[in-house]
C-alpha cells in the first residue's frame, strides 16, 4: 500500500518556530532558510537532481511527514507521533537551481496543462511517448542546534506510449526519508528510510 501524497496517520507533531513578531522568530526563520539551502545544496549531488525539463518539481513544500520510528531514533520526540516542519521561502528558491527550466517547477494546474499538451502530441503521433517525472520535497525539520536535518522525499514517473493511450501510463516511483548530519560545518546523508513504493 502506498502513501503518495498521504497525510500522516494519527498523531503528528508540527515543528515550526517561536510566536511570530518578535524578534527571535525573525531570526530562526532566517537561519532556518538559510541551512536548507546549503543542505539541498548538497542533496542535489547526492540525488543527482535536474530542472531542464518542465514540472519537474513541485512548487510547493510537501505536507509529507517524517516517520514516528525516524522521529524518535533521530530526533528524540518520545510521542507516538509523525513529524512534519512549518515550510519556509518555496522549492524554487530553497533549490536554487542556476540552469532551471523556467516552467521546471509547478503547481497542480499547471502541471495537468503541461501533461495534456504533451499527450495531444503523443494521441496525434508528433511523437512516440511521453514522460513525466515529478519530485516532491518537504522543507527539511531541524534539531535545535541545527546539527541535524531530516526530510520527506518523493519521486514519481510516468511514460504514456502512443500505441497503450487507452490503457494509461507505465508508472512508478518511491518515497523516502533521508537524515542528514552536519560534520564540520557541512551537511552529509547519514541514512535513508523507504516510506512507500508504488
Amino acid at each position: 500500500m502506498t502513501s503518495w501524497g498521504r497525510a500522516a496517520q494519527g498523531l503528528m507533531v508540527i515543528v515550526g518556530l517561536v510566536p511570530c513578531g518578535t524578534a527571535q522568530a525573525e531570526d530562526d526563520q532566517k537561519r532556518s532558510l538559510r541551512e536548507a539551502k546549503e543542505l539541498f545544496r548538497v542533496v542535489k549531488a547526492d540525488l543527482g537532481l535536474s530542472a531542464r525539463s518542465p514540472c519537474v518539481f513541485d512548487a510547493g513544500w510537501s505536507k509529507t511527514a517524517i516517520p514516528e520510528e525516524v522521529a524518535r531514533t533521530q530526533f528524540g520526540i518520545t510521542v507516538r507521533a509523525d513529524l512534519v516542519a512549518s515550510g519556509i521561502g518555496t522549492p524554487e528558491e530553497v533549490l536554487n537551481f542556476q540552469d532551471a527550466d523556467k516552467n521546471a517547477f509547478c503547481d497542480g494546474y499547471d502541471r495537468r496543462i503541461y501533461k495534456e499538451s504533451k499527450l495531444k502530441l503523443v494521441a496525434a503521433g508528433a511523437v512516440e511517448k511521453a514522460e513525466f517525472g515529478q519530485e516532491k520535497f518537504s522543507f527539511p525539520v531541524f534539531n535545535r542546534g541545527y546539527t541535524k536535518a531530516a526530510f520527506a522525499h518523493a519521486s514519481f514517473m510516468q511514460v504514456w506510449y502512443g500505441s497503450d493511450l487507452e490503457k494509461g501510463p507505465a508508472s512508478g516511483g518511491s518515497e523516502n526519508a533521508y537524515i542528514y548530519k552536519k560534520i564540520k560545518g557541512k551537511w552529509r546523508k547519514q541514512a535513508e528510510v523507504l516510506v512507500a513504493i508504488e
